[in-house]
Parts: structure tokens; C-alpha cells; sequence
């Protein structure tokens, strides 16, 4: 290449070796603060990590205590005959996974105890009794500190010969009759296979990771090594490698600390991040070796390298074209810009070869035409988004209505009721949502819902109230409860500070029977079969999910046969004209006596034909969601 005058010249040598040189000198330093700054995020994942790891087990043994403390409230208040408490043992053990076995001991004066145990066997369940002479239950601490202590508690891991011959923990509940008397305790035992396999699935950072727990006395009983459970203590495998600082962590796991350190696991040096699980005295640890960061930290370094390289090997030939631009003659130079003035933007400019002037004229040009170009590929871009939003807004809005049930009618088995229900978002997505399921065999659950605000913040937010709505109605059967804890749920990290008004009732087909609760909704319209329409009684409650710790009230009513009611959002009565005339609570009413005659799909049938003629040519402002139940007795209607 020949260069003309001295600044094409400094142009390409400077700024190749000046930026060769930064670059190294970047590489060189990140290499050294690289190890530090890996070291830092660690420690905050690492340490969150073991805390969620802890929290997910925690919930496994607080579901296995809470089924064992009901369970032994079931059998302390009601006598039942032995078949019943076996039969109950066996629901227990097939409804909860992670229980391995459960047992229930009834002391009887006298007369030998009674002590079935069911356990799983392979894929099956297996039923034995503990009351033999060869299995002395009452010697075993999970008999000895319920009874003595007069409370549940979890016992030290042991192996199990007499009853599910396995390594297993148990928590084990005292049975008190009505009076108070201690007559027995009931159980829940987790197998150490089990915790281990739990552990062994879960993702832990980086591949070469693992996670073990120990227990209040620092014994292992969940670890990758299956020669460590139940066989070693983290005391002893201090001991054996010599190793006081890992001792001193043993120390504090089992003194209920949470925390991140330094250290060394047979031989391989890392870090150690552990959290209590619940309140069972276990530990929970995740430990991450140095070998693997240090391998992250070269592989950072390598690709910075080669970054590094072709960015100079770039930037060179940027810069060669760069130097080749300011020596083109100045006709050429005309020509190129007569040939964009007339509307060719991908006309060529010529290399300059003048002196400077003509170097900064060129370079002027240059900068235009890229100016032109880079606008009207931000044009195409800006179209391009725009297209893909607008089909992004429709597939959302196709996964919306996807959420909520859609087949009427929804159970034909069932005879002792008829439903129908419609929701129309006023946008692509809205934050109106309606539900209805069976919570057990009697009881039908039915919800309708309306977000604060519009678009897809409200679509999301429906989509999780909806989700927590439908799990919490398995835990709880009172309305108001459901709402209270999903209201707590909700308003845990809301910072946007939206909020649902919701109505929630559950009835049982078996006479009637309707609980139901509101938060801040519109009260459902009931309706007779001679046409008379009231409003059903709204009992206090306030915005779901905007504030934690309220409480709600609940009322009750008994449907007689025949009798509906149509549950709706505020998009309904303050549908409106053009003129800005609603259409209001009493329009609503009228039309719900109108229609009494006709089926659940008929009313909404015929609802949304009357907002629609009322409302005429008026864009639809709100969201507009109906839902009708019809009780029709215990018998039900003859299909």
C-alpha cells in the first residue's frame, strides 16, 4: 500500500499498535481482578443456592410433619378399629411421596398395643405390625421422645430391621385422647436413599458440585458417596484428613447457622455454602470446588484473547480502509456525490487521494450516506418490531384464553348443577380471568377475577393469581382463608402495586350450600326461577394482593333448586355508549330476570347481545367476563 503525506501513515501505525497495546493491557489486568470478581458472585450464588436448596427440603419435611400431626389429631379424637387405621396408614403413605413408611402405636392398659406399619416395598405397598416381641418399639427413640417429651419430634437416622429395612429418619407425633392422655404416637419416616437421590437432582452451580446433608449430631445421611452415610460423621472425616477448619464448620451447621467458607473436602480445596433445613436439625451443604472456577477464569482469559486478536486483525482493516479514503481525486469524488444527489445511496465514494481537505470531504460524504443508510435500516427495523409485536400480542393473547376453561359443559357426569361462562379482553390481553373446578367429590370451586390495569402486566398477574388461586384451594376449603393467603402471596414483592378484586365460592352439590367470600368485588346478581333477581349479601374484604395481613369475611347462602346466580366484572355494568351512558347494575338485573327461563348459555348468550346493541359502535373500554351456575339439587335434572 502507498501512502500519500504523513496522516495516513500515523493513522494506521498508531492506531493499530496503540490499540493493540490497550488491549493487552486489559487482558493482562482482567486475568488478575477476573478470580476476585468470580469469587464475590460465588459466594452470592453459592450462598442463595444452598439456601434454596435448604427451603425445598424444608418443605418436604414440613409436609411430612403436618400429615403426621393430622393424622395423629384423626386418631387422638376418633376411636377407630384397627382395619380403618390401616387403611388410613396406606393413604397417607400413597398420597405422599416422600414419605418411605408411617405407623400408628395405640397403647390399650393391658392389652397388647396395637401398631400397624405401611411401608414401601419396590412399587408397592407392604403392611406389618411393630407390637411383636422381636421389634420392642418401645425402646426406639421415635416411641421414647414423643412420649416423654409431649411433642412431635424427628429422631437421629438409624436402620430400620424390624419394620421398612432401610436407612430412614422419623418423626414421630404423640397420640393424646380427648382428655389429654398420652395412648400412643403416630409416623412419618424418610428414607436416606430417598433425600439422596432429591439432592442428587437438584442443579447445583457448575458441574463438578455436589450437595450433602447431615444431621443434628453431624452425622452424614444424604451424600453422592453412599459409603459416608450413616458411616461417618463431618467430625470424623475432619479427623481423618486432618482438618480443624472443617470441624469448626461442622460446629456450625449443627448449631443451626447459614453461611459461605473456605474449604477443603477430601483433598480438593473450594468453598462451602450451608442453611439449617426447617426445624429438623438437619444441615444442608453445597460445595464448590476451586479447581473449576480457576478453569472458568483461564477459559475467560482465552476467549479475551481471541476477542483481543480479531479486534486488531478488525481494526487493522478498518483502519487500512480508513487510510486508502483520503487519497481519492476530487472528480471522482464529484461523480459519487451528482450519484447519491440523484437518490443512489449505495453509490461508491472513491478513495481519495488529494491532501487533507480532500480527506475531510470525503470523510464528510461518508458519514452522511451512512447516516441515510443507518435511518433507513432503523426504519426497517422499527417495522419489523412493530409486526413482531402486534404477533407476539395476538399469540399472548391465543395463550390467555388457552388458561381458562373453555368445554360446556364442563363436567357431564354431573348432574347436580349446569355452568356456562365468557370472558372478552377489551385488548389483545386483558386481566379479567374466570374459574371453576372440583375441589373433591361435593365441592365445586368457582372464581372470577379482575386485575388492576390492562395489557400484558394484567395478563401476567392474572395468569399468577389464577395459578396460586388453583393450589391453595387444595390446601384450604374456606374461601376466606384461600383469599387471605393468596392475598399474602400476591402482595410479597408486588412493586408495582397492582392488585385483583376477586370473588371466590365454593359450593357443595350435595344441598346447596354456598361459602363464598369477595375482595373488593362487584357482588354476584342471584336469581330465582319466577325472574326476581337480588344481589347476594357482599361481605366485607378488601383489593387482593395490595396489602399482607388482611383478612376477609365470609358469607354463606343455600341454594334452593333451580336457583342461579351470575357472577361478572366491572366491564360489564360500566360498559357505555358513545354518549358515555353506562349500562349499569339495574339494566343488569333486568336482563338476568329476562332471561330466567332460559339455560346457563342462553343468559350469557343473551347478556352479550344486550351489552353489544347497548353499547352500539362504542370501542369496548374493559374487559367483560361472565360466569352463571345454576344449582339443580342434590338429585340433579334427568338427562
Amino acid at each position: 500500500m502507498r501512502f500519500r503525506g504523513s496522516l495516513a501513515g500515523k493513522l494506521l501505525l498508531w492506531g493499530v499498535l496503540g490499540s493493540g497495546l490497550v488491549l493487552l493491557a486489559v487482558i493482562a489486568s482482567g486475568y488478575l481482578r477476573a478470580r476476585t470478581l468470580l469469587e464475590k458472585e460465588l459466594e452470592g450464588k453459592a450462598v442463595e443456592l444452598a439456601q434454596a436448596t435448604a427451603n425445598r427440603m424444608a418443605i418436604v419435611t414440613e409436609a411430612m410433619e403436618r400429615t403426621t400431626e393430622t393424622v395423629a389429631d384423626i386418631v387422638g379424637r376418633v376411636l377407630l378399629p384397627a382395619g380403618e387405621l390401616e387403611d388410613l396408614l396406606k393413604r397417607t403413605v400413597e398420597r405422599n411421596p416422600e414419605i418411605f413408611g408411617s405407623a400408628l402405636v395405640l397403647e390399650r392398659g393391658g392389652v397388647l398395643p396395637i401398631a400397624p406399619y405401611v411401608y414401601r416395598d419396590g412399587g408397592n405397598l407392604s403392611t406389618t405390625s411393630l407390637a411383636g416381641e422381636a421389634y420392642r418399639f418401645q425402646t426406639q427413640d421415635w416411641y421414647l421422645l414423643p412420649r416423654y417429651a409431649g411433642t412431635p419430634q424427628w429422631s437421629e437416622p438409624y436402620y430400620d430391621e424390624g419394620g421398612g429395612g432401610t436407612l430412614m429418619a422419623t418423626y414421630s407425633a404423640p397420640l393424646c385422647s380427648t382428655n389429654g392422655a398420652f395412648i400412643g404416637v403416630a409416623t412419618a419416616d424418610i428414607s436416606l436413599r430417598w433425600l439422596t437421590a432429591r439432592l442428587s437432582s437438584l442443579p447445583l452451580l457448575g458441574r463438578e458440585g455436589f450437595a450433602f446433608l447431615i444431621s443434628s449430631q453431624g452425622t452424614v445421611i444424604a451424600h453422592p458417596d453412599s459409603d459416608f452415610i450413616m458411616n461417618e460423621t463431618l467430625f470424623s472425616l475432619a479427623a481423618t484428613w486432618q482438618d480443624r477448619e472443617l470441624a469448626a464448620l461442622g460446629r456450625r451447621m449443627i448449631g443451626g447457622e447459614r453461611g459461605f467458607s473456605p474449604a477443603s473436602l477430601a483433598g480438593k480445596a473450594g468453598w462451602l455454602a450451608f442453611a439449617p433445613v426447617g426445624d429438623t436439625g438437619w444441615s444442608l451443604a453445597a460445595f464448590f470446588p476451586r479447581s473449576e472456577l480457576l478453569r472458568d477464569v483461564a477459559a475467560l482469559s482465552r476467549a479475551q484473547g481471541t476477542a483481543a486478536f480479531a479486534g486488531i486483525l478488525l481494526l487493522l482493516a478498518v483502519t487500512w480502509l480508513l487510510a486508502r479514503s483520503v487519497t481519492g481525486p476530487l472528480r471522482a469524488l464529484d461523480g459519487a456525490v451528482q450519484a447519491l444527489a440523484g437518490g443512489d445511496a449505495a453509490a461508491p465514494l472513491p478513495t481519495p487521494r488529494g491532501d487533507d481537505e480532500v480527506s475531510r470531504l470525503t470523510a464528510s460524504f461518508a458519514s452522511m450516506r451512512e447516516e441515510l443508510e443507518s435511518y433507513m435500516a432503523e426504519l426497517a427495523r422499527t417495522a419489523r418490531a412493530r409486526e413482531r409485536i402486534e404477533s407476539e400480542l395476538r399469540i399472548g393473547r391465543a395463550i390467555q384464553m388457552s388458561l381458562i376453561p373453555k368445554t360446556f359443559p364442563p363436567f357431564p357426569e354431573r348432574r347436580e348443577f349446569a355452568l356456562h361462562a365468557l370472558l372478552e379482553p377489551a385488548r389483545e390481553v386483558g386481566g379479567d380471568f374466570y374459574d371453576f373446578f372440583m375441589t373433591d367429590e361435593d365441592h365445586l370451586c368457582l372464581a372470577v377475577g379482575d386485575v388492576s390495569g390492562k395489557g400484558v402486566p394484567a395478563a401476567l398477574f392474572m395468569a399468577v393469581t389464577r395459578t396460586f388461586l388453583k393450589a391453595l384451594s387444595r390446601e384450604e376449603t374456606s374461601p376466606s382463608r384461600i383469599l387471605e393467603r393468596l392475598n399474602d402471596e400476591l402482595a410479597e414483592g408486588n412493586d408495582a402495586s397492582m392488585f385483583v378484586t376477586l370473588f371466590l365460592g365454593v359450593v357443595d352439590l350435595r344441598d346447596g350450600r354456598l361459602r363464598y367470600a369477595s375482595g373488593g368485588h362487584p357482588s354476584p346478581l342471584l336469581s330465582r326461577p319466577d325472574g326476581t333477581v337480588t344481589a347476594l349479601p357482599r361481605p366485607r374484604g378488601p383489593l387482593v394482593g395490595a396489602l399482607e395481613g388482611m383478612t376477609f369475611d365470609e358469607g354463606e347462602r343455600l341454594l334452593l333448586s333451580r336457583e342461579r346466580f351470575l357472577a361478572f366484572t366491572d366491564g360489564v355494568t360500566e360498559a357505555m355508549t358513545a354518549d358515555g351512558e353506562l349500562f349499569g347494575d339495574d339494566r343488569t338485573a333486568s336482563a338476568l330476570s329476562d332471561l330466567a327461563p332460559a339455560s346457563c348459555r342462553e343468559v350469557v348468550d343473551g347478556l352479550r347481545r344486550r351489552l353489544a346493541a347497548f353499547t352500539g359502535e362504542a370501542e369496548q373500554s374493559d374487559d367483560i367476563t361472565l360466569l352463571v351456575f345454576e344449582y339443580l339439587g342434590p338429585k340433579g335434572k334427568a338427562p
